[in-house]
């Protein structure tokens, strides 16, 4: 009867190699994973501030149709608003309509964004557009608009 030989070189991988290979490969998948995710993440934030600014622009277009359409109160007020408006357009004249940031008024929110206009001097305006972000703070898109009029200094 001849005995079974343990033969000096084995097919194959031992367990302790296979699970050597599985760590590496968790670990390399683990690490693209979390920057895709963050890659995603910021895109995602960069599209949130594209639209924060989108709705600015719009809103500085509208208050510029808006002075345009009340040239004689602009020229006759210093105070000519309240102290934070939106722009809306109804019948195809441009209004004001009076909001706050703790009670917006309907027509100055689109989606999660909100829209506030504040006369900062007669002729100056700052349109704020918030909204809450993808990490859950608040994030801002400000502009600064002066009305270009050789009647207001």
């Amino acid at each position: 009867m001849k005995l079974l030989r343990k033969q000096k070189f084995e097919n194959g991988d031992t367990i302790v190699e296979v699970l050597i290979a599985i760590a590496i490969v968790g670990t390399v998948l683990t690490g693209a994973f979390a920057i895709s995710n963050r890659s995603l993440r910021q895109i995602q934030m960069a599209q949130e501030q594209t639209e924060g600014q989108k709705l600015a622009s719009t809103s500085v277009e509208k208050l510029n149709g808006f002075v345009a359409d009340n040239t004689a109160e602009f020229l006759d007020n210093a105070s000519p608003n309240p102290a934070k408006f939106c722009i809306i357009r109804t019948g195809g004249q441009y209004k004001a309509v009076a909001s706050s940031e703790s009670s917006p008024n309907a027509a100055c929110v689109k989606g999660r964004y909100t829209t506030t206009i504040s006369t900062v001097r007669k002729n100056t305006f700052q349109v704020d557009v918030t909204w809450e972000g993808l990490n859950g703070l608040p994030q801002t898109a400000k502009f600064t608009y002066r009305i270009k009029s050789p009647d207001i200094p």
